[in-house]
C-alpha cells in the first residue's frame, strides 16, 4: 500500500480538486493522510462535505509548519511507501500505477521521482523534466541535476529508509523539501520517471512560494 501524505494549511479553495486527482487514480491501493496544520479556513469541513471515503484520514494539529505536518503524516501512515502531495497540486490518473510499477521493478531503491507540468501564474504551461530522460523510466544519479528531478508532489519514498534520515527539518521556511530528499538520495538508489504525470499549480493564494 502507498500512503499519500498531504499537509493542509488554508487550502479550502484547492483541496477538493487535489483530492479528486488521488481518488481517480487507476492504482487504488492507497490511503490518504491529511495533516491539518492549524488551518484558519474551512478546508476540513469542505473535505468532509465532498468525500465519504474510509481511506481518507484527517489529523489535526496546531500550526507548526509544513515540515512538522509532513513528518506527522509519515508517522501516522500505514504504507511502506509514502507519496507526498501538496494541497494545491495534482496528479495524472496513471501517476501511482506508473510509480508502483517502478517500485516493483527496483525493489532496492528508496526514492522515486517523476517529471511534471508547471501551470504558471500567467496561465502558461511549462515542463519540469530532464530532457536526457524524457519518456524513460530508469535509475539515475540524483545529484546530476537535482533541481530538475526534485518536486515534492512528484516524490515517493520508502518509509523505513526515509525515517533513517533527518526527514523534514522543522523550522525551515524554505528548501526543507530539497534538504530532506537530498539526504535520502545520499543513502539509496533514485529512480526517475521521465513522463510528466504531476502538475504544480503556480500563483495559488497562500502558497509559500508567494
Amino acid at each position: 500500500m502507498i500512503s499519500v501524505v498531504i499537509p493542509l494549511y488554508n487550502k479550502a479553495h484547492t483541496i477538493v480538486k487535489t483530492l479528486n486527482t488521488v481518488i481517480n487514480q487507476t492504482y487504488q491501493n492507497f490511503e490518504i493522510v491529511i495533516v491539518n496544520d492549524g488551518s484558519t479556513d474551512n478546508g476540513v469541513e469542505i473535505i468532509r462535505q465532498n468525500f465519504d471515503d474510509s481511506r481518507i484520514r484527517i489529523i489535526n494539529q496546531s500550526n507548526t509548519g509544513v515540515s512538522s505536518a509532513r513528518n506527522r503524516g509519515v508517522d501516522e501512515s500505514n504504507g511502506e511507501y509514502i507519496a507526498f502531495l501538496d494541497g494545491d497540486d495534482e496528479w495524472h490518473p496513471e501517476y501511482l500505477s506508473t510509480m508502483y510499477e517502478l517500485i516493483k521493478k527496483y525493489p532496492y531503491a528508496g526514492l522515486f521521482l517523476c517529471a511534471g507540468l508547471i501551470h504558471n501564474a500567467d496561465g502558461s504551461i511549462s515542463y519540469r523534466i530532464a530532457s536526457k530522460y524524457e519518456g524513460k523510466k530508469c535509475a539515475i544519479n540524483f545529484f546530476v541535476n537535482p533541481e530538475v528531478f526534485l518536486h515534492t508532489s512528484g516524490t515517493i519514498v520508502s518509509k523505513p529508509l526515509f525515517n533513517k534520515t533527518h526527514r523534514f527539518i522543522i523550522g525551515m521556511k524554505q528548501f526543507e523539501d530539497k534538504l530532506a530528499i537530498q539526504a535520502l538520495a545520499l543513502s539509496t538508489q533514485t529512480v526517475y520517471c521521465g513522463i510528466p504525470l504531476t502538475k504544480y499549480n503556480g500563483g495559488i493564494p497562500g502558497q509559500l512560494t508567494q
